[in-house]
């Protein structure tokens, strides 16, 4: 388990119940989610926020100029204010994976890792989560990953179980049974 396990949880269980119900826990899960892409796709704006020479009414200066832009709910740039004057910005990703678990749990969806060497279509996206909503009689969410070393087809990873449908996987396995 990380260093920072117990400290996660703690920004985890007070931003779960300062949610007021589940739309507000899947808004604040959405805002988290841009919040996480935005910063951590700006290796300037991470390395900002996260930097201790910098004054913290500085970087919450930034941080709110990007939260009125992409109208972010005020629960969320409160959340992430936090994180910002208690040097935490660098637990946002760990925090939005566990927050995410939580709320989904809540809301009875599975989670679903797929991995496929391209982006999947939007109707072969569909079609999947129609299947696996079907096989496990839950509603589901997935964690898109492209890896082109499978060369094509997918990889579906759920509940500790991984169904290989690859191309790779599919060489690997006629190879064992050759060899």
């Amino acid at each position: 388990m990380p260093t920072n396990s117990k400290v996660v949880n703690n920004y985890i269980d007070a931003l779960y119940d300062l949610c007021k119900d589940n739309a507000a826990k899947e808004k604040v899960l959405s805002d988290l989610q841009n919040v996480n892409e935005i910063i951590f796709t700006h290796a300037d704006l991470a390395e900002a926020l996260s930097s201790l020479t910098i004054p913290a009414d500085n970087k919450i200066s930034a941080f709110k100029k990007i939260t009125e832009k992409n109208k972010f709910s005020e629960l969320t740039t409160n959340f992430v204010t936090v994180l910002i004057k208690n040097n935490r910005v660098n637990l946002l990703k760990e925090i939005l994976e566990l927050f995410k678990t939580r709320v989904n749990q809540t809301l009875g969806k599975k989670q679903i890792s797929i991995t496929s060497s391209t982006k999947l279509l939007p109707e072969s996206l569909k079609l999947l989560e129609q299947y696996l909503a079907k096989k496990l009689n839950s509603k589901v969410e997935f964690d898109l990953n492209i890896d082109k070393s499978l060369l094509g087809g997918v990889l579906i990873n759920y509940e500790g179980k991984l169904l290989d449908f690859s191309i790779l996987g599919a060489i690997t396995t006629v190879e064992k049974k050759i060899l």
